[in-house]
């Protein structure tokens, strides 16, 4: 199968025993993909695939794809070299089970679409999702996805942001504690945040981007009634980013931001911790929204949802979130790659 003339999206399946194949496959059966000018690299297994198939509408039709090892040279990839690997014999009874087997493949397919995206044979990836028991399990020490991506890319000024069509959301701080997040809030961390939503905007076509700063306090602090996080860190990191021209703005009271930021489509919100952020992006856009990774020389997405492992294997899943991570993936490319918002029309 020919890919030179096409972009090419790298899919990672995840853990196998989650829903991330079966989202993978539903999401290329919709007529939405099918339609994009793209081929699809699958970095998976061949027998989950069968059964993820399944899962599909009957006599669905699929956007073209090719799996990992016919499309990528074993002596192209240093992870083929390095890793090694347990055998991966995954069947029916399998599904929602935590086991290190399936955890070290995920992250060797991740580290697979990594370095293709980076050797330039991937245009962009998009990850399904993975079990951080099982990863941990098999001897991975990283919090998640971002952080491993992030080190692979040798960046270690990267963010986590949630983007759907009402909320455009920017994590400071997001697998930790509570406790520990607050107490390493600095003005250089904060006002770094604030240049990368920035940029993310810029990169979604957003000519004007706006940044709009939660409070860490209730009523951001009411002016040091409440804690003086806003006076002493935030408001001075955004004033340092106003003097660099961003529109920014902030910090607001965290129980109101969100929803006056609705639906502006220029605006970003920067969340101080991961549920601050979280708990209103999901009540708005729980089956739609996108992970997007900010910072980072590759472009990478991954749908908003977790392994399910309670209806892996009963094709009860809902492939949205993925659909819209592959469709944000495409216009970030195009967007980054080509500059001409003219060439999405092509596309979508």
């Amino acid at each position: 199968m020919s890919i030179t003339r096409k972009l090419k999206i790298g899919i990672t399946f995840g853990d196998v025993s989650g829903i991330g194949p079966e989202v993978i496959a539903k999401a290329l059966s919709d007529s939405s993909i099918r339609k994009l000018s793209v081929h699809f690299v699958l970095f998976g297994d061949t027998k989950v695939w069968e059964l993820a198939r399944r899962f599909a509408p009957k006599n669905a039709h699929f956007a073209p794809h090719i799996f990992a090892p016919s499309y990528i040279k074993p002596q192209a990839l240093a992870s083929l070299k390095k890793e090694s690997l347990p055998s991966l014999d995954f069947h029916k009874k399998d599904f929602g089970k935590i086991s290190p087997v399936f955890g070290a493949w995920a992250i060797h397919w991740i580290r697979e679409a990594v370095e293709a995206c980076q050797s330039k044979l991937l245009d962009a990836m998009v990850t399904g999702p993975i079990h951080k028991e099982a990863c941990h399990r098999s001897g991975f020490r990283f919090k998640g996805h971002t952080d491993f991506i992030a080190h692979l890319c040798a960046v270690k000024n990267y963010g986590m942001m949630f983007y759907s069509q009402p909320l455009r959301v920017l994590l400071l701080t997001h697998h930790q504690s509570l406790k520990s997040a607050i107490a390493g809030l600095k003005i250089e961390t904060v006002l770094e945040s604030i240049l990368l939503g920035f940029e993310a905007m810029k990169q979604l076509g957003v000519r004007r981007p706006k940044i709009a700063v939660c409070g860490v306090n209730p009523h951001a602090g009411e002016a040091g009634a409440f804690g003086n996080e806003e006076i002493k860190i935030l408001s001075p990191a955004i004033q340092k980013a106003k003097e660099r021209g961003v529109t920014v703005s902030g910090p607001f009271s965290p129980d109101t931001v969100f929803h006056s930021c609705r639906n502006q489509e220029d605006t970003i919100i920067l969340a101080m911790t991961h549920d601050q952020g979280l708990i209103p992006f999901k009540l708005l856009a729980f089956d739609t929204g996108v992970n997007m990774s900010i910072g980072l020389p590759i472009i990478r997405t991954s749908p908003d949802h977790g392994t399910a492992f309670d209806i892996a294997g009963k094709g009860k899943a809902n492939p949205a979130s993925m659909i819209e991570a592959i469709h944000l993936a495409v216009r970030l490319r195009v967007n980054v790659g080509r500059g001409k918002k003219r060439e999405l029309g092509k596309l979508f």
